[in-house]
């Protein structure tokens, strides 16, 4: 399967794992991952990511495929041009009231998964495209679709 079914009426935001299957092609979700990000400069579909996860995915990245990050990198800033968004005050209040409602914030790492949970719904985004889907099982403002 090369594309997945997206909804032209849904704004999407793909988590860091999406990012890194993309560009590795030993990934079982290779395929899938570039049928997603191929649909970006279709007028028709709203998909953003976040800075936040731009970050994430060069420190990932740099790690298994050192020679790809900084020109991946740079290719994301192209492809995602106009459809990166960011943290505002209000992002980090959205934060506050995760961390409060959470039953599972006792790991530290779920915080990056929180910020980026906030940042989405600050920013109206629909529906949040990850493999790892369990991550933001507790937040029931954003919809989860995973690449399967």
């Amino acid at each position: 399967m090369k594309n997945m079914e997206l909804d032209k009426n849904i704004r999407y935001c793909l988590d860091t794992n999406i990012l890194v299957y993309a560009v590795n092609q030993e990934s079982g979700f290779y395929g899938l991952a570039n049928g997603v990000i191929d649909l970006v400069n279709d007028s028709a579909f709203s998909i953003f990511i976040t800075d936040k996860t731009l970050y994430e995915y060069y420190a990932v990245v740099k790690n298994i495929l050192p020679e790809k990050a900084l020109l991946s990198f740079n290719e994301l800033l192209e492809i995602f041009d106009g459809k990166i968004l960011r943290s505002t005050e209000n992002t980090i209040k959205l934060v506050q009231n995760l961390l409060l409602e959470s039953k599972t914030n006792s790991k530290g790492k779920y915080i990056h998964d929180l910020v980026l949970a906030a940042i989405c719904i600050d920013n109206r985004i629909d529906c949040l495209i990850t493999q790892n889907a369990k991550d933001f099982e507790n937040i029931p403002m954003l919809k989860i679709q995973t690449l399967e």
